[in-house]
């Protein structure tokens, strides 16, 4: 539910995705060679009326094993809390890097600067494809006009645009290919294996393609192939009681390229 631009959830719903840690109990139907004492990084479903404790804004998060991963070497906890989200959210709707698109098409990525656009721009260009992306215009008139100019530049080919911050539609269906033949808008419902509707055949095979993708970006990262968004620790200052300071920081438009990252 919106009001006022902002999400609501019932009280004692616990939201946040993103996270890392060491592993402090490990389930007994965890199947993935997780041990106590483990650095641990990944997604968790937040803001869920069913399952009330699954979100990572808490001291001990609880997180489903098959949506995490070992954190490499290479990363600091900060930077292994980054792109927890972001790779849950581009695995299902993006050429992916071990699946090589066929054919080398144009991908227009609305709000390249935010960690979602970063870490789609990264793993779209490892699968073949070519990006464009916008990134923080401050001019209406350029807006209005820029999809004209992507057109352009693109040979009226554009067939897949990705809009990663909500807002963004009416830019993107101007840069679509025209006239257009029809489109197709694909809302991302976060992958599981079930829904608060019951079982759900389309969310099963996201969910399974998701885990296939978190266990791909272990390799690329650990490999240097994709790097981590910049995470920014403690803007405000540490702790989860300053999330809500910095969530109007994001609102005013003054934090990008870049993720708010919090130290407990």
């Amino acid at each position: 539910m919106l009001r006022d631009e902002r999400v609501l959830v019932r009280p004692g719903v616990r939201c946040g995705c993103d996270y890392a840690g060491v592993a402090e109990e490990v389930g007994g139907k965890m199947t993935k060679p997780f041990r106590k004492g483990y650095r641990i990084a990944g997604f968790i479903h937040d803001a869920i009326s069913l399952e009330p404790k699954s979100g990572s804004f808490a001291d001990y998060p609880i997180a489903k094993g098959h949506l995490q991963i070992k954190v490499p070497d290479n990363l600091s906890d900060e930077e292994a809390a980054t792109p927890g989200i972001s790779i849950t959210t581009v695995s299902p709707k993006m050429p992916l890097p071990m699946e090589p698109a066929a054919e080398r098409y144009p991908i227009l990525i609305h709000s390249g600067s935010t960690a979602m656009g970063i870490f789609g721009t990264r793993s779209v260009k490892l699968s073949g494809s070519r990006v464009i992306t916008t990134c923080s215009p401050r001019n209406s008139d350029y807006l209005r006009s820029l999809g004209a100019v992507i057109r352009a530049l693109t040979g009226n080919a554009f067939t897949v645009v990705w809009d990663c911050t909500g807002t963004g539609a009416e830019l993107c269906a101007r840069a679509q290919r025209q006239p257009a033949k029809g489109a197709q808008t694909r809302h991302h419902r976060t992958p599981s294996a079930t829904s608060s509707r019951g079982a759900s055949p389309r969310l099963s095979d996201e969910f399974e393609l998701t885990k296939v993708f978190w266990e791909t970006s272990y390799g690329l990262v650990a490999g240097g192939l994709i790097r981590t968004v910049a995470p920014v620790v403690n803007k405000a200052r540490a702790g989860l009681k300053d999330v809500l300071v910095d969530f109007e920081e994001l609102r005013n438009g003054r934090v990008s390229a870049g993720m708010l990252v919090y130290a407990l």
